[in-house]
């Protein structure tokens, strides 16, 4: 009795050579999927920041007191009465103080004039705190 060759199924090189294509894709998947993961983690952390920040806004006008906002870079942490967050290591953040004061949000909800530069890889954000407000604004990095 003969098998035919439909009969016999595929040999080890065209499984390997199917196996390379689709290992192939696959990393061009990954490497594909890369900056959208990047512009995830940017935007969870401008909302994580942005919260914070809205958190000890709103701890100054309840306690009727200035509340201080420490930023430091390095650690990439923000610290204020409210708490504390630190943001992942693959972002990078840079605060400007207008007048070189600092951050702080006052009893009547105003605050320091400040600009804070979130990025992640090619993406940034730009968070505004507007000093009669103190509200927070977010723009495109590139945007001013």
């Amino acid at each position: 009795m003969r098998i035919s060759r439909a009969e016999r199924g595929f040999t080890l090189v065209e499984t390997l050579i199917a196996l390379a294509i689709v290992a192939g894709l696959a990393s061009l998947a990954v490497v594909a999927l890369a900056p959208s993961r990047e512009r995830g983690l940017l935007e969870m952390s401008v909302a994580q920041l942005r919260a914070a920040l809205s958190q000890a806004r709103l701890l100054a006008m309840t306690r009727d007191e200035t509340i201080p906002v420490a930023v430091n870079e390095q650690s990439r942490s923000i610290t204020s009465r409210a708490g504390t967050i630190t943001l992942p290591e693959r972002v990078l953040i840079a605060v400007t103080v207008d007048d070189g004061a600092v951050l702080a949000f006052h009893r009547d909800g105003s605050a320091s004039a400040a600009q804070i530069r979130l990025s992640a890889g090619l993406h940034e954000r730009l968070i505004t705190v507007d000093w009669l407000s103190g509200e927070t604004r977010v723009s495109a990095g590139d945007e001013q």
